[in-house]
């Protein structure tokens, strides 16, 4: 690691470059063409779970403006978890511009006969409301294109390991290099859109690009977190990487295959009254009763996470569960602001706008209104600051090495036995042992640490 810093300068610092950071970079030069806009992010192409899921396309919640049963809907989803009905209301009320927004930049949304968008209900709902875009590598290019275009620059090879602040706000942020080495960018304002916590766990399907830390780096900053522990997770065929429906193949006359014996279901298990409330929506659901049927599986993982299961039919499954996306992050206000002055986040960085679960396109949603919101607001903030303290950077110790496979590994293998939908029996010690490791080997600002901010609120 260096001692003496070459720090980068920029006016408005966006770290991650998924469809939140994306956003909020075009919104900043729009409402300011002359501030110098920088996009940090681990690669130049399609990354995370915005463009890089294994389904190659998303699903957008756009309600109709005066439609209060979207606010409802999002409100009763959110327990046990927080939201805020006023982010809830800003999603309804912009979300058909946001959507004017995605159709003017090209992206290909899948139509009705009659050439107009086709309408679908998301997860947890009956509603219509959802769209549908498909090709996320165009989707991708059309978005950095029109960045580019825009006079957004890109530092790509960079992942975020510190934000840092100077005089009481948020003055940039510290990274590695693919090399290791450390690179230092000062900024007025920092939009933080750099992914949630799936890649954590051992099992997950959110895309390259991502190492997870987001969390952990609000905390470390200083800025509030809530709803950290509400991950969305998928039970998938581990050969195929296919979501399998667990109000589908848990059925009477399927056995489950656990390491302490199987289990034939019969008709009237209390998990299987519940398998029709399971076909309205594909993540496991905190605090429904068909949660059932997902601890029903969870009791019969082996050690490393699998789930035997013989179904009615006579098909042998292996299934593991998947960590898709997260539901927590830093609470903002209505422009994507944290507690930190200067700060903001969005994407799987935020939350707010939707609590312990979510519903289907409601992500992408609160990506485009909210990274938006927080790319017009740095703008505002960076057109009448001063820049950082540059000095500041320079009396901060030197970042930690990245964590070894081995360490990596560690920490997945606790977050699947003590993390995997909700807490689960140990986890105590299981922080712990990451306390213990991180004061033994230095790697304070790493995965080993910065899991704790998740497993703390979990």
């Amino acid at each position: 690691m260096t001692g003496a810093r070459a720090v980068l300068r920029a006016d408005i610092l966006v770290v991650g470059s998924g469809l939140a950071g994306l956003r909020a970079a075009l919104a900043a030069r729009a409402a300011d063409p002359g501030l110098d806009v920088l996009v940090a992010s681990p690669l130049s192409g399609p990354s995370g779970s915005s463009f890089a899921n294994r389904n190659d396309c998303l699903g957008m919640q756009v309600p109709d403006p005066d439609d209060a049963d979207f606010d409802a809907e999002v409100l009763r989803l959110s327990a046990p978890g927080f939201a805020d009905p006023a982010l809830v209301r800003l999603l309804r009320l912009e979300a058909r511009a946001r959507l004017d927004d995605l159709l003017g930049l090209g992206l290909d949304f899948r139509r009705a006969s009659d050439g107009s968008l086709e309408r679908l209900p998301g997860c947890f709902s009956t509603a219509p409301r959802a769209v549908v875009f498909s090709g996320l590598s165009r989707a991708h290019a059309l978005f950095r294109g029109a960045a580019e275009a825009a006079g957004v620059r890109f530092l790509d090879g960079l992942a975020a390991r510190e934000l840092v602040s100077a005089e009481g706000r948020a003055a940039g942020a510290r990274f590695l290099d693919r090399d290791g080495a450390e690179r230092v960018v000062a900024a007025r304002a920092v939009v933080l859109a750099a992914g949630g916590p799936a890649p954590l766990f051992p099992h997950a399907m959110c895309g390259p690009g991502n190492d997870g830390l987001s969390h952990g780096l609000l905390d470390r900053a200083g800025a509030r977190v809530a709803n950290a522990g509400f991950v969305q997770f998928f039970w998938n065929d581990a050969a195929t990487g296919r979501f399998v429906q667990p109000g589908s193949a848990l059925r009477p006359g399927a056995v489950l295959h656990g390491p302490r014996g199987g289990l034939s279901l019969e008709p009237g298990h209390p998990a299987l009254a519940h398998a029709g409330e399971r076909a309205r929506h594909c993540p496991a659901g905190y605090g429904l009763p068909d949660a059932a049927l997902d601890e029903l599986l969870l009791d019969h993982a082996d050690a490393e996470g699998l789930v035997r299961l013989t179904t009615a039919e006579g098909l042998e499954l292996r299934l593991v569960f998947c960590a898709h996306a997260g539901n927590g992050g830093a609470v903002v206000d209505a422009d994507g602001m944290t507690t930190v002055p200067g700060l903001f986040a969005c994407g799987e960085c935020a939350t707010g706008m939707h609590g312990a679960n979510r519903l289907g396109g409601g992500m992408v949603l609160a990506t485009q209104v909210f990274g938006e919101r927080a790319g017009r607001a740095a703008a505002r903030l960076a057109s009448g600051r001063s820049d950082p303290p540059v000095s500041a950077f320079g009396g901060l110790p030197p970042l930690s090495p990245p964590e070894t496979p081995a360490q990596a590994e560690r920490v997945r293998r606790g977050m699947r036995r003590h993390c995997l939908f909700g807490p689960r029996p140990g986890l105590a010690g299981f922080v712990r042992e990451l306390e213990d490791m991180a004061r033994t080997s230095a790697l304070a600002g790493s995965a080993l640490v910065l899991a704790l901010a998740l497993l703390a609120r979990a």
